[in-house]
């Protein structure tokens, strides 16, 4: 398996480049089908070598090109079915704070609580991750769909060999600590997803934002994830 970032390193954008075909990690940030056509030129790609969309969450970050995708790609989108109905209303629900600092940015930066997005119907094309853990697997590719859900409702990642993509259950960046995801809709799911992590020993986690992480530096910052405190 070949990881390329088509995004940035704030802001993660991954193709993962098997021999029977490419998985792509969430749909970019402000980012247009366009773009993500070039983009895939460069490394000698087209979207047509995409198989599946593997959407972590329903944020405007990991959004942008998504209705491009299914307005030029007959692509199957593997999600949270929480997605669907979020995706519908084209805004965030963005949850608390794990920071005072993240809690002042947001009541600067989102009006209402919200940032919009194109609002997208994925319903018809859909394959529910919760359901379905070991889809890609009967698909011929080594991955594992796991539920991180906590960030958002409908967050996920997938697992494989001994690598995890984990979506914004993580933070890899300012002004996040201890690697805490800077908004969380459900705190105890997420300690819950936080404890999956541990368990599953990943050896290198990528992230939605920043860059992998070692699981040594995950341990390590893990000790009070029961203490986790959140802020309006």
């Amino acid at each position: 398996m070949e990881i390329i970032n088509l995004g940035s390193t704030l802001y993660c954008n991954y193709l993962l480049k098997f021999d029977d075909g490419c998985i792509l990690v969430d749909a970019g940030n402000k980012a247009s089908y366009a773009d993500l056509e070039k983009k895939l030129k460069k490394h000698g790609l087209t979207v047509g070598d995409i198989r599946y969309l593997f959407l972590t969450h329903s944020h405007d970050d990991h959004v942008s090109y998504l209705k491009g995708l299914l307005e030029n790609t007959d692509i199957k989108i593997i999600a949270h079915t929480n997605a669907v109905e979020r995706l519908k209303t084209g805004k965030n629900i963005n949850g608390d704070s794990t920071t005072k600092m993240m809690a002042t940015i947001g009541k600067i930066i989102n009006k209402n609580g919200t940032r919009p997005f194109e609002a997208v119907d994925i319903s018809d094309r859909i394959i529910p991750a919760e359901a379905n853990p070991d889809f890609l697997r009967a698909q011929g590719f080594d991955i594992t769909i796991v539920p991180l859900l906590g960030h958002t409702t409908d967050n996920i990642g997938m697992m494989t060999g001994d690598v995890l993509f984990a979506g914004d259950a993580l933070f890899n960046g300012f002004p996040a600590k201890r690697l805490r995801t800077l908004l969380v809709e459900d705190r105890d799911e997420y300690i819950k997803s936080w404890k999956l992590i541990l368990d599953l020993k990943p050896a290198v986690i990528y992230v939605g934002h920043g860059t992998p992480i070692m699981y040594s530096h995950f341990l390590k910052v893990s000790a009070d994830i029961d203490k986790l405190k959140l802020y309006k």
